[in-house]
């Protein structure tokens, strides 16, 4: 996708670049201003707390769509994953990444309900 054109998959950013993660997820970086309304405007449409920090840092998931959508300082990153295995593992690395960072405790508490939810949507 070309700089600066408008992303498909998370309207009301701007798409810099598709690649793949190490894991075979699509990942769609792209720029936003303001990330806090963002973020509660995911969380209503069911979208899920991954982590947050500050509102200018955090994550949010929706297991459905397979999807993690991260905001950091203006940045984001949509990662789509193939399956909900993958997803599974998508997730884990954010919160080994977040740990290994040193950051506080205070993003954890999603989760384990996270990783339990996705176990469920596997079980189906």
């Amino acid at each position: 996708m070309p700089l600066g054109q408008k992303s498909s998959q998370h309207p009301g950013t701007t798409a810099r670049d598709i690649e793949r993660t190490e894991l075979g997820s699509t990942l769609e970086r792209g720029f936003l201003l303001e990330g806090q309304d963002k973020f509660y405007n995911l969380l209503k449409r069911g979208w899920d707390e991954l982590y947050f920090f500050a509102p200018y840092y955090w994550g949010a998931i929706n297991i459905s769509q397979r999807q993690i959508f991260t905001f950091t300082e203006g940045d984001t990153a949509l990662v789509t994953a193939p399956d909900l295995d993958t997803l599974k593992k998508e997730a884990e690395r954010y919160y080994n990444y977040l740990r290994n960072q040193g950051e506080s405790v205070a993003g954890y508490g999603e989760q384990e309900s996270i990783l339990r939810k996705i176990n469920l949507m596997r079980g189906r």
